[in-house]
């Protein structure tokens, strides 16, 4: 069984005083979109663990079954992706996985991928999950888990870019976006998001 089928198949009710939304999904930044992925795929029973290795990672997430050491997937995440996701990410996602013997891939985003993506994804038997899919499963989870995953992500500033090196949350730099707050000892510089 995959992980995107599971375990909510079934239509249920739907609290609407706790959905989430494409515009909420498109304000947050990349680490807290990571977050919710993983949160939610920890509120469908598996252990899910972020691999703190920044937006540009072929692996942002690590899913394995409780009481084993070995994950059976890998996920990647792309938060406000600036067009159609292309085959390239999914591309290097394959090498991860045959690195790390790891048959199952799923490339979470609140976007679309492009046909060759699509493609790819098939080939490679990569489940995806584009931003309308995410929303169906995020919403599907019952209204008490949608509220607590609510209230995880609005936590703090869930907008502003947090340094993919450092972990801190960056600083405007003009107009061409941001650069991390323990500049010039860290200089990673990130674009600012099309919105």
């Amino acid at each position: 069984t995959t992980v995107s089928n599971t375990p909510f198949s079934e239509p249920v009710a739907v609290d609407n005083s706790a959905l989430f939304n494409g515009e909420f999904l498109a304000k947050l930044e990349w680490k807290r979109f990571e977050e919710l992925v993983a949160l939610y795929y920890i509120k469908t029973g598996v252990v899910a663990v972020r691999t703190k290795t920044g937006p540009d990672s072929p692996v942002h997430l690590k899913i394995s079954w409780k009481g084993e050491t070995k994950p059976f997937a890998c996920v990647q995440c792309h938060a406000n992706p600036p067009g159609l996701i292309r085959s390239e990410p999914l591309q290097a996602l394959a090498l991860a996985l045959a690195g790390a013997e790891i048959r199952r891939g799923y490339v979470v985003t609140n976007g679309k991928f492009n046909v060759e993506a699509r493609d790819l994804a098939e080939e490679k038997h990569f489940t995806l999950l584009p931003g309308d899919i995410l929303l169906e499963k995020l919403n599907a989870l019952p209204t008490a888990a949608r509220i607590e995953l609510m209230q995880e992500m609005t936590k703090g500033d869930y907008t502003t870019p947090t340094c993919p090196k450092c972990e801190v949350k960056m600083v405007r730099s003009g107009l061409e976006g941001w650069r991390c707050a323990n500049y010039p000892k860290c200089e990673v510089v990130l674009p600012a998001r099309k919105t």
